[in-house]
């Protein structure tokens, strides 16, 4: 089975300090038909100039908010895979590699599925994103995806969509 493209969204709001590292990250994973998509969430710093320095697609969402941005940038991805990571994020030097590995043969049925996994916060070493995973999943009943760290199909993008919250107060 080939290795399917991926769409990975970075929604960015004033990340100017950060998003150069994040797509330096990115940019040697890439493989052909893969895309990179920032979505500009009104920022007035050197964001978007930085954004198009790199080999990406930048579009813009006037709703502020980060749920908004990140749902103009999955609607607007070309893939079947949907990757999403956080603008001050620089991911792993096999994170791309991890994603195509689930798709392509632990989810080789296609299901409506999503990956997530750790976040290091280097601000918080050596406490881990996980640690809140698990204060979630105790209090809702269910693990959460982790923003800067997830992975879904496009088909389950459109099944869940209308449901989800755009409060990013909650």
């Amino acid at each position: 089975m080939s290795e399917p493209p991926i769409s990975i969204i970075i929604a960015a709001y004033n990340e100017e300090k950060y998003l150069a590292k994040c797509l330096r990250a990115l940019q040697p994973q890439l493989k052909t038909g893969d895309e990179i998509i920032v979505v500009d969430n009104n920022s007035f710093d050197s964001t978007v100039a930085i954004a198009k320095q790199f080999n990406v697609r930048v579009i813009k969402e006037k709703h502020q908010g980060m749920s908004f941005a990140r749902n103009t940038g999955f609607n607007a991805a070309k893939n079947k895979i949907l990757a999403r990571t956080d603008a001050d994020t620089e991911v792993c030097v096999d994170w791309l590699q991890a994603v195509r590995e689930f798709f392509t043969s632990v989810n080789s049925k296609n299901e409506l599925t999503a990956i997530t996994g750790p976040v290091y916060l280097k601000e918080f070493l050596p406490f881990k994103y996980g640690v809140h995973q698990g204060l979630t999943k105790k209090s809702l009943g269910h693990e959460t995806l982790v923003g800067g760290n997830q992975a879904f199909t496009q088909e389950l993008w459109r099944a869940l969509q209308a449901k989800l919250s755009n409060d990013d107060s909650q």
